[in-house]
């Protein structure tokens, strides 16, 4: 093997080679190789040398024939699927089905230029708010793609995000009115799963996955406490899962009022007594709180059509599950507790995500504190 030394226009030196690997065993051809744009000699006998082990190893990938979606799809398989939680790498294959790969699946990989890198990204930003999150996960297919030696350079690399006028972050919630209008209407539902549920979502600032992953042993009622330490998500292929909660801040234990932990109570009772009816058992600790007729796993998708249909029939004012959380975290505010104690019981991993989501809501309510002083005090 020979490397050839060469002049770019940009005046600097770089060096190439041209490599005859052996045989391929399918096709019984011959496969060269060539390489080049190497800043050293050393870099390029170390890259042939690679090469060559990898062609008698049988990890040899023809550069000239891959595409993205090629890369993407051993990168994925091999790599990130083993470094992230199910649900992240569900999230992940989504982000790459509905946006990266319809820019990038079906080009050659080594042809892609920083150009229509920055094009994709410009696509991109159009209809994703996280777009560095996205530019982030098709950079490293690029970077996988250059540690397997298909590619010698990451053209994502170059991209500069467009400067997007984020607007300003709004957050609904219900008031302490509406948010009793909207049990007692939820109390009324046929089913009664829904009422304990909305009631617990709105008086613990719990995640819908937390509610919808909590079992009975985890609930307290002596101590009146509840411990958050799964979720319920979604997996790959959109199989429900329950997995732990992401983060050490989002394992916690909160305290609980009576009324809820009594409806809770109520709930327990109804549950056993309908479902021992249809023969299932469900006097046991591991017993989850909410599920459906079958006693499995209550699709989060049902939850969100539930309160759709509450709203809708009652015509009350749209809100979400999540924005019972915001609900809760407004109460919360309006009842005087200092952020750090709402950080804890949300579960935020810091003061600042607190600060970010709620601060216009925390400062609402702070306008009162003086008043709220005087009229303590008394004079």
């Amino acid at each position: 093997m020979k490397i050839n030394e060469y002049t770019k226009k940009d005046g600097n030196t770089y060096y190439k080679f041209q490599l005859m690997l052996g045989v391929d065993k399918k096709t019984g051809k011959k496969v060269r190789v060539r390489r080049s744009g190497f800043t050293s000699k050393k870099e390029a006998q170390d890259t042939a040398i690679q090469l060559l082990n990898d062609f008698n190893q049988g990890n040899y990938l023809d550069r000239d024939n891959q595409t993205y979606y090629d890369i993407y799809k051993l990168w994925f398989d091999t790599r990130y699927i083993h470094d992230v939680r199910e649900s992240t790498a569900n999230k992940t294959r989504q982000l790459f089905n509905n946006h990266i790969l319809k820019s990038f699946g079906k080009k050659k990989i080594q042809n892609i230029t920083p150009i229509e890198c920055t094009e994709a990204v410009s696509e991109w930003s159009k209809t994703n708010k996280d777009i560095n999150k996205m530019k982030n996960h098709a950079s490293k297919v690029f970077d996988f793609a250059i540690n397997n030696l298909i590619i010698n350079a990451n053209p994502m690399d170059r991209v500069q995000l467009p400067k997007i006028h984020a607007k300003k972050r709004e957050v609904n919630f219900y008031t302490r009115d509406e948010l009793q209008l909207f049990l007692e209407c939820a109390k009324k539902e046929d089913n009664p799963i829904w009422f304990p549920l909305f009631r617990l979502l709105a008086f613990s600032g719990m995640r819908k996955g937390e509610a919808l992953g909590l079992q009975w042993k985890k609930i307290n009622f002596k101590d009146k406490t509840i411990t958050i330490d799964q979720t319920l998500t979604l997996g790959l292929g959109n199989k429900i899962i329950v997995q732990d909660t992401k983060t050490t801040s989002g394992n916690r234990v909160i305290s609980m009022d009576d009324t809820t932990l009594e409806i809770l109570a109520i709930w327990r009772k109804r549950q056993l007594q309908d479902y021992l009816r249809v023969g299932i058992n469900t006097n046991k600790p591991t017993q989850y709180v909410f599920t459906n007729y079958k006693n499995e796993f209550v699709n989060p998708s049902n939850v969100t059509n539930s309160i759709n249909r509450i709203l809708l029939n009652n015509g009350l004012r749209k809100i979400t599950t999540h924005q019972l959380r915001h609900t809760h975290a407004s109460l919360l505010f309006e009842a005087g507790l200092p952020i750090k104690d709402v950080q804890e019981r949300l579960g935020h991993s810091s003061y600042e995500i607190t600060m970010d989501v709620y601060t216009h809501i925390y400062n609402d309510r702070k306008d009162g504190t003086a008043q709220k002083f005087s009229k303590f005090v008394g004079f």
